[in-house]
């Protein structure tokens, strides 16, 4: 890849400050028309790549992209199956028959592995 300074410039908008009040009801008509205050001018750089290579950036990016989709989901999930989990215990303790239960339950679980 190839790097070079460019002769552009953008303006973008500029992130808002700790101090910006959106739900201010009076905004100034001058600070509507100065736009220096919203927006700053940056430059901008040209880049030369293979097509082949830019081909695959994009097939790495889709796959990171995937990859944190898959693990968001995964610990949704995971937060269902823990909420369940806390839930049976709660019910556990507050009910010593369904506690004597569920210890069998488990007993023969393990008798069935082994």
């Amino acid at each position: 890849m190839l790097v070079r300074p460019s002769q552009r410039r953008l303006r973008r908008m500029k992130k808002p400050g700790h101090n910006s009040a959106v739900w201010n009801a009076y905004i100034d008509d001058a600070v509507i028309y100065d736009i220096s205050d919203v927006a700053e001018e940056v430059e901008c750089v040209d880049l030369t790549m293979p097509a082949d290579r830019l081909a695959e950036l994009e097939q790495l990016l889709e796959h990171y992209d995937r990859a944190e989709q898959e693990w968001h989901q995964r610990s949704v999930r995971s937060e269902k199956i823990l909420a369940q989990h806390r839930k049976d215990e709660r019910v556990r303790i507050k009910n010593p028959a369904v506690k004597q239960a569920y210890e069998h339950y488990l007993t023969l679980l393990n008798l069935c592995r082994d």
